[in-house]
């Protein structure tokens, strides 16, 4: 499949980039009837954001498969990228640097 041009979406505030990547990750996926506003409501996202936890659980109920894995390296991502199942694949990375 290859690299994906998905839609973005953009997050109505700070709190809610969990749902926002999210969302992008349906686009990819063919799932794109879900609204950003029950995105939130699924994660049970708060104003300090969205746990990790709560965004498996979201994934999970709308039908995706999830890995979740702490300290990846780049080589990892690829390595489970390339593994061919036949389904599209999103990923949602997150981490934290200083600026």
């Amino acid at each position: 499949m290859g690299r994906t041009k998905a839609k973005t979406y953009s997050q109505p505030d700070d709190h809610t980039c969990g749902p926002a990547s999210l969302k992008t990750a349906l686009e990819i996926l063919g799932k794109q009837h879900y609204s950003l506003t029950t995105l939130i409501k699924l994660c049970k996202t708060t104003k300090n954001g969205t746990s990790v936890n709560y965004l498996i659980h979201a994934a999970n109920q709308l039908g995706l498969s999830v890995l979740a894995v702490q300290w990846s390296t780049l080589r990892h991502l690829q390595s489970a990228l390339k593994h061919n199942s036949g389904s599209p694949r999103a990923v949602i990375v997150d981490y934290l640097y200083d600026l």
